[in-house]
């Protein structure tokens, strides 16, 4: 009988340290949406600051646009942004908006510092 009880009592134990611990029977599908760790809320919940380079709402998928300042760098035009200088490659676009802030359109190249330009257009404020 005390074998028992003894069996009993720790098999009691460990459930209760395994649900305390997480490692219980509940899956964690099956629990309440609002017990759920900050790692496993919606990625639509997370900051709500924006990026200066933002996918476009229209083209293709790998089109963003991005805003900043044109400038001159190394005697070519660049958008001065954020993240950093971008190289332009359309520099005829570029040469009318010099010194203004503007919202560029188009891809990164595989360097990921040149804009290939599809639109330059002055930022709204």
């Amino acid at each position: 009988m005390k074998l028992k009880a003894l069996l009993l009592c720790t098999l009691l134990t460990l459930g209760l340290a395994a649900i305390a611990f997480g490692q219980g029977s509940t899956s964690p599908s099956s629990q309440d949406p609002s017990m759920q760790s900050p790692s496993q809320t919606s990625p639509s919940q997370g900051s709500s600051s924006q990026s200066s380079a933002t996918s476009a709402t229209q083209g293709s998928a790998s089109e963003s646009t991005f805003t900043g300042s044109i400038g001159k760098s190394g005697g070519k035009f660049v958008l001065h942004a954020a993240e950093g200088d971008f190289k332009l490659d359309d520099q005829g676009q570029a040469q009318s908006y010099e010194g203004k802030d503007v919202k560029v359109t188009g891809t990164l190249d595989s360097s990921g510092r040149t804009i290939k330009v599809k639109t330059i257009e002055p930022a709204s404020k």
